[in-house]
């Protein structure tokens, strides 16, 4: 084997490993994420303020309300806990194939009537 094939079999070796060991730390990264929302998010109160539950959660962006429902965890609250939401917020982790959202909704009052986590 020449020298040049040698090297170009180091070099992709390489690339692979640096590839292998990157995609393993972007991934590990993802999860603790993932474990530390999980974390604030079942500390997470019903009737707490909205600032209390950032205080919490940590800055988030606004949730999208286009048909608001009221869940805590994976229960439906029903219609009647559905008409108080007026807001939320969202947490979301982006990992393929499908996000991991954390979601509170708050009433007009401020305070947080559910949270679910979608994923």
């Amino acid at each position: 084997m020449n020298q040049q094939v040698r090297n170009a079999m180091i070099l992709v070796l390489s690339l692979f490993l640096v590839a292998v060991i990157g995609g393993g730390l972007w991934l590990g990264s993802l999860i603790m994420r993932i474990r530390d929302l999980d974390e604030r998010f079942v500390a997470t109160r019903r009737g707490m303020t909205k600032s209390e539950a950032v205080k919490i959660m940590g800055e988030a962006l606004p949730g999208n309300l286009k048909q608001p429902t009221a869940w805590w965890d994976d229960r439906l609250l029903g219609e009647v806990e559905d008409a108080r939401i007026v807001s939320s917020l969202r947490y979301t982790v982006k990992i393929i194939p499908v996000p991991i959202t954390f979601e509170l909704t708050f009433d007009s009052a401020g305070h947080l009537v559910g949270r679910h986590r979608y994923d």
